[in-house]
């Protein structure tokens, strides 16, 4: 039986920019499809996760301009269930509204927050997790977080630090969060095994979550405390008013790095979190030259390239290497596939999108 108290809240937030020029036309990485499952980043974060509470637990927090993509991509979703926002403003606000949000529909809730556009390969491994750390959080007042096994010295990630050598599948206090480190630090992070990458997915009592509010954020605390009586959505409208006191700041530094209660489970569940093509060409199936394509290809003498055609144009290749190639619409991108960081650039020069 789903535990009632056990609520979800996915993160749908972001424009997807790295993503252009899929990302055309007002649809974010989190609403498509870029895995050919037949199902966007969005629906492939609610199935997984709707096995662990009833479907009435779980909620939508996304920009304002986006809601209609949210219900119809998830229809079961009452109008409750969506939190729009009227502007971005990073992941801390998102999460006090949610959490504050909840807390006055069920004061015993426990929360788990994710993204919307990660990827998991292996959902089974995770629902387990995830239901180890609902588990934990229930019995601690601590905040739980999920750590993934680091498979290389990345520096596109933050690092967390455990108190003790990493064991898998074993909960373990933090020490502290790191920013992204230059490739020299994250070799020494990774040589210590006591790092794990973090995920920006988190668990906790809402209570647990007040409290470090109210401790590291009292403004946003108050403000929340004091809206407990208005009706949905009037709080978020009155909150984004304030735009001269209400910062653009992550959870990670608003309220975990501040924190001296988290605890993290280091997991291995074929994470990634899809931030640019380079990281979907690492999830993709390749060919022995290792090339992924997500259309068909006609290649000769070519090694390590990516081509993404949502058109009907057959894409030759001969005599190239790592170049990643994406199709959309009237635009075609074309770009070597380890600078695909610089594609945001692109998306800054063009202003006829």
């Amino acid at each position: 039986m789903k535990n009632t108290n056990c609520f979800i809240v996915i993160m749908a937030g972001g424009k997807g920019t790295r993503f252009w020029p899929l990302t055309l036309g007002g649809l974010p990485k989190q609403f498509l499809d870029l895995t050919s499952s037949k199902q966007t980043l969005l629906q492939q974060a609610v199935e997984r996760v709707k096995i662990l509470c009833p479907k009435e637990n779980i909620f939508i927090v996304g920009n304002r301009e986006y809601g209609k993509i949210i219900r119809q991509q998830i229809p079961f979703l009452t109008q409750e269930q969506v939190l729009l926002e009227p502007f971005g403003r990073d992941t801390a606000l998102c999460i006090a509204w949610a959490t504050y949000f909840i807390q006055r529909k069920n004061s015993q809730a426990i929360v788990a927050y994710m993204p919307a556009d990660h990827l998991i390969e292996e959902p089974e491994s995770f629902q387990k997790s995830l239901d180890t750390m609902f588990a934990f959080a229930k019995e601690n007042n601590r905040i739980g977080t999920l750590g993934i096994l680091p498979t290389s010295p990345n520096t596109g990630f933050g690092y967390i630090e455990l108190k003790e050598k990493i064991q898998q599948n074993r909960i373990s206090e933090v020490v502290k969060f790191i920013e992204k480190p230059d490739l020299a630090t994250a070799e020494k992070l990774i040589a210590s095994q006591k790092y794990v990458w973090n995920a920006g997915m988190f668990i906790a009592q809402v209570s647990v979550l007040t409290e470090e509010f109210k401790k590291s954020q009292p403004f946003v605390h108050e403000r929340f405390e004091n809206c407990k009586n208005l009706k949905y959505g009037q709080e978020i409208k009155d909150l984004y008013n304030d735009r001269k006191n209400i910062k653009n700041i992550s959870f990670d530094y608003a309220i975990m790095e501040k924190c001296n209660r988290v605890s993290v489970l280091p997991i291995e569940v074929g994470w990634s979190d899809l931030g640019t093509w380079s990281t979907l060409y690492e999830t993709l199936q390749k060919d022995q030259q290792g090339n992924a394509f997500q259309t068909p290809v006609q290649q000769i003498n070519s090694s390590g390239c990516f081509v993404f055609n949502n058109g009907s144009k057959l894409t030759a290749l001969c005599n190239v290497k790592d170049l990643l190639i994406v199709q959309h619409k009237k635009y075609l991108l074309i770009c070597n596939r380890n600078s695909d960081q610089d594609v945001k650039k692109i998306v800054s020069l063009l202003k006829d999108l």
